[in-house]
Parts: structure tokens; C-alpha cells; sequence
């Protein structure tokens, strides 16, 4: 009997001894281990969803006009004129004193042509107006000259039309009044596509001369 007592005791004080020691801390190592995951049952891999085909890029000047909504035409519509660049249209006033097409021409303006070659383009004739357009890669400007057969002083409102990073941009110009018989040009250095005459009428007699 009191060798099981010893025994038991002995245990016992074992027990409370190792109860007694020290947790040890944990480390770095311990504290980074990843946690185990539990199993999630494999889902089917949905289909792989194809993604949808960009628009062909434009391949020509006239594509990517259509393709900025431009109507890439020399035409008369609404009341305006509108000139691509390498043509001349000629419009006369009808009785209401709107724009009507009579013609377009391919040609040449003087100003654009290398040193030496001649205009292409001969008057626009009594009783109509002729308005062109044209380029210069080598000079880099654009040009627009204006024939007026009319009798009397013409003034219009103009805008020109360009293509900028595939965007088309439109700007207002300042016009001024053509003197009966007579001709106007100007220039800028931008890669001008097309210009748009609005609001044709004979010029009041305040209106400033072209120059």
C-alpha cells in the first residue's frame, strides 16, 4: 500500500512539474506558415469566352472619312458647298439665292504646284462662283482660291475639315467679301481634307473686302 502510494505521487508530481514549464514562443517560421486549406471539390472550368473582333482599321483616305462619318463628296446640300480637296466645285445662285451645282473640276491652284507648273483651272464664267481646293505635301499648306462671276460683292461663312489621330475636326474661318469679277486664295498649314461654304449672298456694302 504504500509502495502504490509512493507511486501514484510520484506521477503526480511528474505532472504538475511538466504543467509548470514554460510555453515556448512561436517563431517567425511558425507564425508565416500557411494555414491548411480544406478541399473544395474541383468545378468544371467554364468555356472560355471569345472576345468580340475589332472593326477592320480604314486602308484609305475615303475609308476613314466614312469611317469619322464624313460624306467624302464635293456636293451642294442644305444650302451649303461642300469641296474635297483636288476638286473645284461651280455653283451658281438660284432664285431663292441658294447654292446649285453646276459642275466639279479635278485641277490643280497655281499655289500648290512645284516651281514653274501652271494652274490647271481656267475662270469660273459670268454668273457663277468657283471654289477650290488644293495641297502641297512639299510646302506643307493647304490652299482654296475663289472665283467670283457674279456682278456684285459675295460673302459666305467657311469651314475647313481635317483628320486628326483618326478623328475628324472642323473649325470655323473668318470669311470676308469677294469683289464682283474677282478672285480670293488663302492658306493654312494644316492637312485640310475639306472646305464648306454656308450662307452665300451678295455682300452688304459695310462688309470687309478680302484683301
Amino acid at each position: 500500500m504504500t509502495v502504490r502510494t509512493g507511486l501514484l505521487l510520484s506521477l503526480l508530481l511528474a505532472g504538475a512539474a511538466q504543467a509548470q514549464e514554460p510555453t515556448q514562443p512561436m517563431t517567425l517560421d511558425d507564425f508565416l506558415k500557411p494555414e491548411p486549406k480544406a478541399e473544395t471539390p474541383s468545378a468544371e472550368t467554364p468555356p472560355a469566352e471569345t472576345a468580340p473582333s475589332e472593326p477592320a482599321k480604314p486602308k484609305t483616305l475615303i475609308e476613314a472619312l466614312a469611317a469619322a462619318g464624313f460624306d467624302p463628296k464635293t456636293k451642294v446640300e442644305g444650302g451649303s458647298v461642300q469641296v474635297m480637296q483636288g476638286q473645284r466645285a461651280l455653283f451658281h445662285l438660284d432664285a431663292k439665292a441658294g447654292p446649285a451645282l453646276d459642275g466639279v473640276d479635278m485641277g490643280k491652284l497655281g499655289a500648290a504646284q512645284p516651281e514653274g507648273q501652271a494652274e490647271t483651272y481656267k475662270g469660273s464664267g459670268a454668273g457663277r462662283i468657283g471654289l477650290a481646293l488644293d495641297a502641297s505635301p512639299a510646302k506643307k499648306q493647304s490652299y482654296m482660291k475663289v472665283w467670283n462671276g457674279l456682278a456684285a460683292p459675295v460673302i459666305f461663312e467657311l469651314e475647313l475639315a481635317a483628320i486628326r489621330k483618326g478623328q475628324l475636326m472642323r473649325r470655323k474661318v473668318e470669311g470676308c467679301a469677294v469683289p464682283a469679277g474677282g478672285v480670293h486664295g488663302q492658306s493654312w498649314p494644316d492637312p485640310i481634307i475639306a472646305v464648306t461654304v454656308s450662307k452665300v449672298a451678295l455682300a452688304p456694302g459695310d462688309a470687309t473686302p478680302c484683301s
